[in-house]
Protein backbone atom coordinates (compact mmCIF):
# COMPACT_ATOMS: atom_id res chain seq x y z
CA UNK A 1 0.00 0.00 0.00
CA UNK A 2 3.05 2.20 0.93
CA UNK A 3 4.14 1.79 -2.58
CA UNK A 4 0.99 2.48 -4.31
CA UNK A 5 0.32 5.74 -2.30
CA UNK A 6 4.41 6.75 -3.44
CA UNK A 7 3.80 5.84 -7.28
CA UNK A 8 0.34 8.04 -7.00
CA UNK A 9 2.57 10.62 -5.34
CA UNK A 10 5.31 10.84 -7.78
CA UNK A 11 2.80 10.88 -10.24
CA UNK A 12 0.67 14.21 -9.05
CA UNK A 13 4.24 15.68 -8.58
CA UNK A 14 5.23 14.69 -12.05
CA UNK A 15 2.15 16.45 -12.98
CA UNK A 16 2.57 19.54 -11.31
CA UNK A 17 5.57 20.12 -13.14
CA UNK A 18 4.56 19.40 -16.31
CA UNK A 19 1.95 21.63 -16.23
CA UNK A 20 4.01 24.22 -14.80
CA UNK A 21 3.08 24.08 -11.24
CA UNK A 22 -0.72 23.93 -11.53
CA UNK A 23 -1.76 21.92 -8.37
CA UNK A 24 -5.44 21.25 -9.39
CA UNK A 25 -3.65 19.61 -12.66
CA UNK A 26 -5.99 16.49 -12.12
CA UNK A 27 -9.39 18.55 -12.11
CA UNK A 28 -8.12 20.27 -15.20
CA UNK A 29 -7.51 16.88 -17.02
CA UNK A 30 -10.75 15.00 -15.59
CA UNK A 31 -12.59 18.26 -17.40
CA UNK A 32 -10.64 18.07 -20.25
CA UNK A 33 -11.68 13.99 -20.45
CA UNK A 34 -14.68 14.28 -19.82
CA UNK A 35 -15.58 17.11 -22.27
CA UNK A 36 -15.25 14.88 -25.23
CA UNK A 37 -15.63 11.13 -24.06
CA UNK A 38 -19.79 11.56 -24.41
CA UNK A 39 -18.97 12.30 -28.58
CA UNK A 40 -15.69 9.87 -28.79
CA UNK A 41 -18.23 7.28 -27.11
CA UNK A 42 -20.59 7.86 -29.78
CA UNK A 43 -18.64 7.71 -32.75
CA UNK A 44 -16.35 4.84 -31.66
CA UNK A 45 -17.99 3.40 -28.33
CA UNK A 46 -18.97 0.07 -31.29
CA UNK A 47 -15.20 -0.65 -30.40
CA UNK A 48 -15.38 -0.54 -26.92
CA UNK A 49 -14.39 -4.03 -25.64
CA UNK A 50 -14.04 -3.95 -21.65
CA UNK A 51 -17.11 -3.96 -19.28
CA UNK A 52 -17.11 -0.45 -18.10
CA UNK A 53 -16.49 0.87 -21.88
CA UNK A 54 -19.32 -1.02 -22.88
CA UNK A 55 -21.38 0.18 -20.00
CA UNK A 56 -20.92 3.52 -20.76
CA UNK A 57 -21.35 3.03 -24.65
CA UNK A 58 -25.07 1.15 -23.54
CA UNK A 59 -25.73 3.91 -20.73
CA UNK A 60 -25.64 6.57 -23.75
CA UNK A 61 -27.35 4.48 -26.71
CA UNK A 62 -30.39 3.60 -23.90
CA UNK A 63 -30.48 6.50 -21.35
CA UNK A 64 -30.15 3.64 -18.56
CA UNK A 65 -28.43 5.37 -15.82
CA UNK A 66 -25.18 3.37 -13.94
CA UNK A 67 -24.60 0.64 -16.47
CA UNK A 68 -20.92 2.27 -16.81
CA UNK A 69 -20.91 1.68 -13.10
CA UNK A 70 -22.05 -1.91 -13.33
CA UNK A 71 -19.15 -2.46 -16.22
CA UNK A 72 -16.77 -1.27 -13.11
CA UNK A 73 -18.42 -3.53 -10.60
CA UNK A 74 -18.91 -6.94 -12.65
CA UNK A 75 -15.02 -6.30 -14.07
CA UNK A 76 -13.99 -6.02 -10.79
CA UNK A 77 -15.42 -9.09 -9.03
CA UNK A 78 -14.14 -10.50 -11.78
CA UNK A 79 -10.57 -9.47 -10.79
CA UNK A 80 -11.41 -10.21 -7.66
CA UNK A 81 -12.29 -13.66 -8.00
CA UNK A 82 -8.50 -14.40 -10.23
CA UNK A 83 -6.72 -12.90 -7.67
CA UNK A 84 -5.93 -16.40 -5.74
CA UNK A 85 -5.27 -17.89 -9.36
CA UNK A 86 -3.03 -14.60 -9.98
CA UNK A 87 -0.86 -15.21 -7.07
CA UNK A 88 0.10 -19.01 -7.61
CA UNK A 89 0.34 -19.20 -11.13
CA UNK A 90 3.92 -19.78 -13.11
CA UNK A 91 5.21 -15.57 -14.19
CA UNK A 92 4.06 -16.39 -17.94
CA UNK A 93 0.72 -17.53 -16.78
CA UNK A 94 0.57 -14.74 -14.28
CA UNK A 95 1.17 -12.10 -16.75
CA UNK A 96 -1.18 -13.30 -19.70
CA UNK A 97 -3.88 -13.40 -16.90
CA UNK A 98 -2.98 -10.05 -16.26
CA UNK A 99 -3.23 -8.69 -19.20
CA UNK A 100 -6.54 -10.37 -20.10
CA UNK A 101 -7.72 -8.77 -16.52
CA UNK A 102 -6.87 -5.05 -17.14
CA UNK A 103 -8.59 -5.47 -20.34
CA UNK A 104 -11.76 -6.28 -18.42
CA UNK A 105 -11.82 -3.44 -16.39
CA UNK A 106 -9.71 -0.80 -18.33
CA UNK A 107 -12.28 2.77 -18.65
CA UNK A 108 -11.37 3.00 -22.49
CA UNK A 109 -10.56 -0.18 -24.06
CA UNK A 110 -11.15 -0.55 -27.70
CA UNK A 111 -10.78 -3.91 -29.96
CA UNK A 112 -7.26 -2.67 -30.85
CA UNK A 113 -6.47 -2.96 -27.13
CA UNK A 114 -7.62 -6.62 -27.54
CA UNK A 115 -3.86 -7.62 -28.54
CA UNK A 116 -2.91 -7.81 -24.92
CA UNK A 117 -4.87 -11.19 -25.35
CA UNK A 118 -2.49 -12.59 -27.22
CA UNK A 119 -0.12 -13.88 -24.01
CA UNK A 120 -3.16 -15.67 -23.14
CA UNK A 121 -3.57 -17.00 -26.49
CA UNK A 122 -0.03 -17.81 -26.55
CA UNK A 123 -0.45 -19.69 -23.10
CA UNK A 124 -3.69 -21.22 -24.47
CA UNK A 125 -2.36 -22.88 -27.34
CA UNK A 126 0.87 -24.07 -25.85
CA UNK A 127 -1.26 -26.18 -23.77
CA UNK A 128 -3.44 -27.47 -26.19
CA UNK A 129 -0.57 -28.27 -27.97
CA UNK A 130 0.87 -30.08 -25.23
CA UNK A 131 -2.51 -32.49 -25.02
CA UNK A 132 -2.52 -32.86 -28.71
CA UNK A 133 -5.16 -30.08 -29.50
CA UNK A 134 -7.98 -32.34 -28.56
CA UNK A 135 -11.28 -30.61 -30.02
CA UNK A 136 -12.64 -28.77 -27.44
CA UNK A 137 -9.20 -26.59 -27.70
CA UNK A 138 -9.75 -26.47 -31.48
CA UNK A 139 -12.87 -25.59 -31.88
CA UNK A 140 -12.23 -22.68 -28.22
CA UNK A 141 -9.07 -21.64 -30.69
CA UNK A 142 -11.47 -21.15 -34.04
CA UNK A 143 -14.08 -19.57 -32.33
CA UNK A 144 -11.89 -16.46 -30.83
CA UNK A 145 -10.59 -15.95 -34.65
CA UNK A 146 -13.92 -15.62 -35.75
CA UNK A 147 -14.87 -13.28 -32.91
CA UNK A 148 -11.67 -11.40 -33.95
CA UNK A 149 -12.80 -10.93 -37.05
CA UNK A 150 -16.38 -9.38 -36.52
CA UNK A 151 -14.48 -6.19 -35.37
CA UNK A 152 -14.18 -5.92 -39.55
CA UNK A 153 -17.68 -5.39 -40.04
CA UNK A 154 -18.51 -3.39 -36.46
CA UNK A 155 -18.28 0.12 -38.24
CA UNK A 156 -21.12 -1.08 -40.41
CA UNK A 157 -23.37 -2.68 -38.32
CA UNK A 158 -22.42 -0.83 -34.97
CA UNK A 159 -21.42 -3.49 -32.81
CA UNK A 160 -18.65 -5.94 -32.36
CA UNK A 161 -17.87 -9.59 -30.25
CA UNK A 162 -14.91 -8.76 -29.25
CA UNK A 163 -15.83 -7.79 -25.59
CA UNK A 164 -17.10 -11.46 -25.49
CA UNK A 165 -13.37 -12.78 -25.90
CA UNK A 166 -12.30 -9.80 -23.55
CA UNK A 167 -14.40 -11.34 -21.00
CA UNK A 168 -13.64 -14.85 -21.47
CA UNK A 169 -10.39 -14.93 -21.39
CA UNK A 170 -9.60 -14.48 -17.56
CA UNK A 171 -11.86 -17.66 -17.48
CA UNK A 172 -10.31 -19.68 -20.12
CA UNK A 173 -6.89 -18.77 -18.51
CA UNK A 174 -8.27 -20.03 -15.03
CA UNK A 175 -9.31 -23.40 -16.67
CA UNK A 176 -5.92 -23.70 -18.33
CA UNK A 177 -4.55 -23.17 -14.56
CA UNK A 178 -7.05 -25.85 -12.90
CA UNK A 179 -6.22 -27.86 -15.91
CA UNK A 180 -2.16 -27.94 -14.63
CA UNK A 181 -3.13 -28.41 -10.45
Amino acid sequence: MAVLAGVLALHYLAGVIATGGNLAWPADWLGTISSYTAADFHDNGWQASSLPALGLRLELLTGLPWLALAGYLVGGAIVLYCLPALRRMPPLESVALACALGLVVSPHAWVYDATLLLPGIAVFARNASMRGWPWQDRWLIAAAFVIGLTWAFGGFVGITLVPLLVVAAPFVLLREEWRQS
